[in-house]
């Protein structure tokens, strides 16, 4: 199993700016938020993957395959999990526009990493950019809610399980704007 990091690079209007790195191959993920909600999607994808397919975020089904959009391309995400207490993805990044509209094959990425780490990562990556940018400029800049509930049922997750009292999800929200606490 490669090492494999995650990264939000850059919000701007309208766009985000994803980084993975698996091993030593990087790839530029860029989103338009007119077509997409990636941080949504991972929230929902980890967290299935975490709690298990009888516990799926959005009823019985994971949210185990999701698209995110640019304007002429697309980065199409498949996720399992399997009884190795991985998560196996796979993201294939295509582009249109070239020939009349039809779908062609760029590359495409495979990874396996502990779901539990993906979720740190993604966490992190988010603690850090609303501690930098804030709520209101996300709204501002994505043109959508930051996906709060989302990313707290995620954090919960890892630390307590399925759902959380209110007074552990104000810690998180908390750790979330300050940072981890010494």
């Amino acid at each position: 199993m490669e090492d494999t990091q995650f990264s939000l690079r850059k919000l701007s209007k309208g766009w985000m700016d994803f980084y993975l790195r698996i091993g030593d191959q990087g790839y530029d993920l860029t989103v338009a938020s007119i077509f997409s909600e990636p941080l949504r999607d991972l929230c929902d994808g980890i967290s299935d993957a975490i709690s298990g397919s009888e516990k799926c975020t959005n009823g019985s089904n994971p949210h185990f395959e999701f698209e995110w959009l640019g304007e002429g391309w697309l980065y199409e995400w498949s996720m399992t999990c399997d009884d190795d207490g991985l998560l196996h993805a796979t993201v294939k990044f295509s582009g249109n526009r070239v020939v009349g509209e039809r779908k062609l094959p760029i590359w495409k990425t495979e990874f396996s990493i502990e779901p539990q780490e993906l979720a740190r990562q993604l966490w992190t990556e988010c603690s850090t950019f609303l501690r930098n940018t804030g709520f209101t400029a996300y709204r501002a800049l994505w043109g959508k809610d930051f996906p709060l509930a989302q990313l707290l049922a995620l954090r919960s997750l890892l630390d307590h399980g399925p759902g959380s009292p209110v007074r552990e999800e104000l810690d998180l929200l908390r750790e979330l704007i300050d940072g981890p606490q010494g």
